[in-house]
């Protein structure tokens, strides 16, 4: 049996560099791994379960896993966990790979499943996206871009007890410097639904097929993707989304002059609520907004140094107005 709590996490092992007179100091990876910890629950201490190895570089002459380069250091994308497994999107010689594991003992479950080749030698990517597992369709779906200007992207669903790939589907809009794919999409409060960002818009597919359910007519311009939060709006099941009306590009990500937040119903993406954010930052700087309740939406938003500051909002929906921030 699985533990009551299972965490898993990368963990790498860095030390210092030598350093060069005049030059920034730098920190070297020397080994990373998969690690699995246990706990009975709060106020337990977290137990080591196993762990799997991951070298920092990938050899020349071998297909097995190792960390991806990501430019200024190695990355892995965060596991995710469910039905009984863990995932995780890593890198070999040839291209970006998804990785199962048995929650319990850490054995693979398959061999690694290649998700995106490299292109024209170019091994440097963005961080992997954090897979997302759909218990409900024995699924697990990835967000893949095997390119660091995130060209030709994809997500794509894996089955959970072979790799083998269910659907796929490409997306757009991946190559903005200002976007951080951290998850590859969200599944809906049914779990039949899968919510991704693709071409400046939140799309939803059916978790099952890849078959496409809607797509919003409002451009989303969060620069996380898919920049969403979850709640119920006028008694409906509904995700709340960063938007504007303007034109799909990257550069609507880094003007200034405010956002909407916007609900739009789950099932059927028609707009239940829009409200301007009280704000002149740029969509770049907010945080996914989430309804904590009702019509009360909280979002946040963080400035960029040299004078760096993270502010908490709550607006009304309703009122389109701020009532607090922290």
């Amino acid at each position: 049996l699985v533990p009551a709590l299972t965490l898993v996490r990368i963990e790498c092992d860095k030390y210092p560099a030598r350093h060069s007179p005049g030059l920034m100091p730098r920190v070297v990876t020397s080994g990373c791994r998969v690690a699995a910890f246990t706990t009975n629950g709060s106020g337990s201490n977290a137990a080591p379960l196993w762990q799997v190895s991951l070298p920092a570089r990938c050899t020349d002459n071998s297909e097995e896993p190792c960390m991806c380069y990501c430019g200024a250091g190695v990355c892995a994308s965060p596991p995710a966990v469910g039905g009984g497994a863990a995932f995780v999107v890593a890198c070999n010689r040839d291209g970006v790979v998804l990785l199962g594991f048995s929650l319990r003992t850490g054995e693979p479950l398959w061999k690694p499943q290649l998700l995106s080749r490299f292109p024209g030698g170019d091994h440097a990517i963005n961080p992997p996206p954090a897979p997302i597992v759909s218990e409900k369709y024995g699924l697990v779906l990835v967000g893949v871009s095997a390119s660091l200007l995130g060209r030709n992207a994809s997500i794509q669903a894996r089955d959970v007890k072979t790799g083998a790939q269910q659907w796929g589907l490409p997306v757009g809009g991946h190559n903005c410097t200002s976007t951080r794919w951290e998850a590859a999409g969200a599944l809906s409060s049914t779990g039949d639904l899968f919510f991704l960002w693709d071409n400046f818009a939140v799309r939803a597919v059916r978790a099952a097929t890849g078959a496409e359910a809607w797509t919003s007519k409002l451009t989303n311009v969060g620069a996380r993707i898919p920049s969403i939060g979850a709640g119920v709006v006028n008694g409906k099941a509904a995700l709340l989304i960063l938007a504007t009306r303007g034109q799909r590009t990257c550069g609507a990500l880094v003007t200034s002059g405010g956002y909407l937040i916007c609900a739009v119903a789950e099932e059927s993406g028609s707009e239940l609520s829009c409200v301007a954010a009280p704000t002149s930052l740029p969509p770049a700087a907010a945080l996914p907004p989430v309804a904590v309740s009702g019509d009360l939406w909280i979002h946040g938003e963080t400035s960029e140094p040299p004078i760096q500051h993270t502010v908490v909002r709550a607006v009304k929906g309703s009122a389109a107005k701020s009532v607090m921030f922290l």
